[in-house]
């Protein structure tokens, strides 16, 4: 097999979530010297990492937004004192659901490490 797609192959099995162990056996068994292997893997962790991150600063800003905007949303409605049930289960909805991607994104800025699923996995959440 050629190195390069021997490393892009690395790659992609570690942006699919496998473990850095599994992907360097996979290098290690095509050749690859181990000092090698782990300074691919370690780059490429990087950049796994990088791009996790980023979906978790997106995640951030679209859960944070979401939460200020229940409640400000609250604060008019009960100030304009529309008195209707639904209105309060809708914003309260809402704010949960801000509440929940902002804790996600947190920790995916802070632990990015963490998250052992596949990238395409994590943005759709």
């Amino acid at each position: 097999m050629k190195p390069e797609e021997l490393f892009t192959q690395a790659r992609a099995k570690l942006i699919w979530g496998e473990p850095a162990a599994v992907v360097r056996d996979y290098l290690t068994a095509n050749g690859v010297s181990d000092q090698e292997a782990d300074a691919t893997i370690a780059e490429l962790s990087a950049e796994r990492n990088q791009e996790l991150r980023n979906i978790g600063l997106r995640k951030v800003v679209f859960g944070g937004g979401a939460a200020l905007g229940a409640v400000v949303y609250f604060g008019l409605a009960v100030h304009v004192n529309t008195g209707a049930a639904k209105i309060y289960i809708f914003i309260m909805m809402g704010g949960l659901y801000g509440l929940w991607k902002l804790t996600d994104g947190l920790i995916l800025l802070l632990r990015p490490q963490s998250e052992k699923h596949d990238l395409t996995e994590v943005e759709d959440d």
